[in-house]
This record gives structure tokens, C-alpha cells and sequence, in this order.
């Protein structure tokens, strides 16, 4: 009786060969006892295994989950939106950490760090930042390291001379040969 109690209660995995209770495996219709012969575990990390090494499997998998995706257009859209709505605060944070992360490999905890070090004002100007002016990040676009938190203006300034010192040298320079001078026209 007990022998039958075991057997019902656990399976062995044909894979790491460990006894396990029958919910650590998935159903198989196929399978004696209607169970899979490999343990959930198990079977995830072989398809690990297969995803990373089988083109046609990574394939077949990413237009499955886009005919489900698809299948019910805008739910989950919808949901967004809804969940946004309702949570304001939390989904503005959730896009600024995300923005930081995805755009110039930062979080958050730097930003606020970058923004003590420059005492809350822009590191070219030396504008404090307030709420219309925020501040933005400057980055080298070549190898996208951050450099330090700049005011809109100095950034766009920056950009329009294409970041580079020689330009804005010789606009420097420019500006101090006309200093004071008007032309007659």
C-alpha cells in the first residue's frame, strides 16, 4: 500500500534521475501516466539549450508569439493605459529609469549622484536647475559615455557645433574679434 502511495505521488525524471513529486512535471497526454517524462526543470533548461543553438526553433518561436500577440489586437494596449492612468507617479519613474538605462546605460542613482556633484546647476553655464529649466544629459555620441548634466541650451549649443572644441574655438574667437564692433550697412 505504501509502495502505491509513492509511486502515485512520485515520478523519477528521465534527465537528472531524481524523484520528484508528479507536480514538479508537466502533463503529457502521450506519456505513461500522463505526465512527461522530464521535469519541468529539466525541460526548461533544454529548451534553453535548443533556442540558443536552433535557428529554425528561435524562428518558429518569435512568430508564435506574435500570432498571439496578435491575436486579440489592442488588450494589451488597453491595459497599459489603463494601469498608466491609474498610476501616474509610478509609470512617470518606471519610464525615467527606463529611459536612462536603455539610452545611456545609467540609473537613476547616478543621475541624482551627477546632479549633487554639479550642485543642481549645469556643468557650462552655471544656471541653476528649476522646473522649466531641467536638466539634460550630455554624452560623447561616439562612445556614448556620459559627461555631465548640461542645461538646454549648452546641450543644443553643443550639438549644433557637432561637439567639437575647434568649432567652438574658433566661434569663441570670432565672437571676440567682433566684440564691440557693428558693421555699417
Amino acid at each position: 500500500m505504501d509502495e502505491m502511495k509513492l509511486l502515485t505521488f512520485y515520478k523519477k525524471c528521465n534527465k537528472c534521475g531524481e524523484s520528484k513529486e508528479w507536480t514538479a512535471f508537466s502533463p503529457h497526454k502521450h506519456c505513461k501516466h500522463k505526465l512527461n517524462t522530464v521535469c519541468k526543470i529539466c525541460r526548461n533548461n533544454l529548451r534553453k539549450e535548443q533556442y540558443k543553438n536552433d535557428p529554425i526553433m528561435r524562428e518558429k518561436h518569435r512568430a508564435s508569439s506574435a500570432l498571439h500577440r496578435y491575436a486579440r489586437p489592442g488588450h494589451a494596449t488597453i491595459y497599459s493605459r489603463k494601469w498608466r492612468e491609474s498610476n501616474k507617479k509610478r509609470s512617470a519613474l518606471l519610464n525615467r529609469k527606463s529611459h536612462l538605462k536603455v539610452k545611456y546605460g545609467i540609473d537613476l542613482l547616478t543621475f541624482d549622484n551627477l546632479l549633487i556633484e554639479q550642485r543642481n546647476t549645469c556643468a557650462i553655464c552655471g544656471r541653476p536647475f528649476t522646473e522649466n529649466l531641467v536638466p539634460w544629459i550630455d554624452h560623447d555620441h561616439e562612445t556614448l559615455k556620459v559627461r555631465n548634466l548640461l542645461c538646454s541650451r549648452c546641450n543644443t549649443g553643443l550639438g549644433q557645433f557637432e561637439d567639437s572644441a575647434h568649432l567652438l574655438q574658433k566661434a569663441a574667437d570670432y565672437l571676440e574679434m567682433h566684440a564691440g564692433k557693428a558693421l555699417n550697412i
